[in-house]
């Protein structure tokens, strides 16, 4: 009896042993990804389709690593450059894609997507989303994640107000509507900008604006100015073009917008996306533009204090130009150097999905997918999906060149000089033509 005892604690012993290797093993054989993302307003719904992804593929795990917006690109380009393969995957802007390709760092996903095409693939997708991840052979190197694109928004129940209406109407001789021009929306900015409890001080503005240097948004805001007023950044000879009278007249209008006028705060100058979104939606201004997230937030109680009062439109325009935005949008990719491209490809084909373009829609994120887009559902919950599709149908092309992150900084440059009225608008844009054209001559684009 004593012996068979012992023998079955013996067996029991094996077993828990065995076990024991058998997870060490399986932990061992699980297929590690690591992603580099940005920190901000994608964070919930990633995590939780990485959640949902590990759910149904026990044998994949995937670490994300957070970064500043501002160190993504320097933090991305070293681990490049250098061919570390510490990451298997990278959810970039669209902005760093002409470097990143034109570098040879990202592996073509042209034979995955033969082998394995995602659902609905390509058609599911608009042609604007698929146009930035490319080369000039037509290689795809990212799929789409997160849309933009830029939003103009404004607080209908101001707009709407039968006395704010007439007010506006006895003032200026024209309808109070959302503005289709640039002078349109300085009257109305200037209109609703005011000192509400009579304390001797402004506490509601026309506008906001996201005008911090070194930020996401400031350069982008410099591109809607030029855009909206027909102003190209390069031209097909990749020479600058911006630097004219009409740039100036547009980059000084901006900074007028916060000192001269004074319709936006002075803070904007600390404010990037998020800061001035939550402006906009805390009540505190008349119109704002911004990213498509601040139409999904603009609807959440947690998020808003403008529930149902968010309107949307087209971007003004100047004298020569049109209601013309802008996209930039995340795309997933695989670096040349990742050990693991098979288990990331079928990563990014599931956050990409179907499924997970839904599911964008739950934590504010901007679907890329026609279908979610048309979803009626969708549509009857959020007014903004059509001005969505709207906008993207007249976008103005960022400067599809590996040299974009250094024109970025000197148009950044010469706008918060203008801003801080340390320099004319034409002379700082002369001097950011000046750098960036010193750029693409060392870069080999002419003599």
């Amino acid at each position: 009896m004593f012996q068979l005892k012992n023998v079955r604690i013996i067996w029991l012993m094996v077993i828990l042993i065995v076990g024991a290797l058998s997870t060490q093993l399986l932990a061992a054989e699980k297929t590690v990804i690591n992603e580099m993302m940005f920190s901000g307003a994608a964070q919930e719904v990633l995590i939780e389709q990485a959640k949902r992804f590990m759910e149904e593929n026990p044998d994949i795990e995937v670490n994300i690593t957070w970064v500043d917006y501002a160190s993504l690109h320097e933090k991305m380009m070293t681990e490049l450059v250098g061919g570390t393969g510490r990451f298997d995957v990278m959810a970039a802007i669209t902005d760093f894609m002409p470097e990143f390709i034109g570098g040879g760092y990202l592996e073509p996903l042209d034979s995955l997507i033969e082998k394995d095409p995602p659902e609905g693939w390509p058609d599911d997708f608009p042609d604007s989303l698929l146009r930035y991840q490319k080369d000039a052979d037509g290689k795809i190197y990212g799929l789409p994640w997160w849309d933009g694109p830029v939003m103009f928004y404004f607080r209908k129940d101001l707009f709407e107000n039968p006395q704010e209406k007439e007010n506006f109407q006895k003032e200026h001789g024209y309808e109070l509507k959302p503005p289709m021009t640039w002078k349109e929306f300085l009257d109305i900015a200037q209109f609703f900008t005011r000192d509400t409890d009579q304390d001797g001080t402004v506490d509601f503005y026309g506008a906001v604006q996201g005008a911090r240097q070194g930020g996401q948004n400031l350069v982008y805001d410099v591109l809607l100015m030029f855009f909206t007023n027909g102003i190209e950044i390069l031209d097909e000879n990749f020479k600058p073009v911006f630097n004219t009278e009409a740039g100036a007249e547009a980059i000084q209008f901006y900074a007028d917008l916060m000192n001269k006028y004074k319709v936006s705060p002075q803070a904007s100058t600390t404010f990037d996306v998020p800061e001035s979104g939550d402006f906009f939606l805390n009540g505190n201004c008349a119109m704002h533009w911004n990213w498509a997230h601040i139409a999904g937030f603009a609807e959440d109680p947690e998020k808003s204090k403008i529930v149902g009062n968010c309107g949307y439109s087209l971007m003004p325009k100047g004298e020569n130009g049109s209601n013309k935005s802008l996209i930039s949008y995340w795309t997933y990719a695989i670096p040349k150097a990742s050990k693991n491209k098979e288990a990331t490809y079928k990563y990014i084909k599931f956050i990409t999905s179907k499924e997970m373009d839904k599911l964008m829609v739950e934590y504010y994120g901007q679907p890329v997918r026609l279908s979610t887009w048309n979803d009626p559902g969708f549509v009857e919950k959020y007014p903004f999906f059509p001005w969505i599709a709207k906008t993207h149908e007249d976008i103005g092309v960022v400067p599809q060149v590996p040299e974009f992150t250094q024109i970025n900084d000197a148009l950044q440059i010469a706008a918060s000089k203008v801003i801080a009225q340390q320099a004319d608008a034409k002379t700082a844009l002369d001097e950011a033509a000046q750098m960036i054209e010193q750029i693409m001559r060392e870069q080999g684009y002419y003599d």
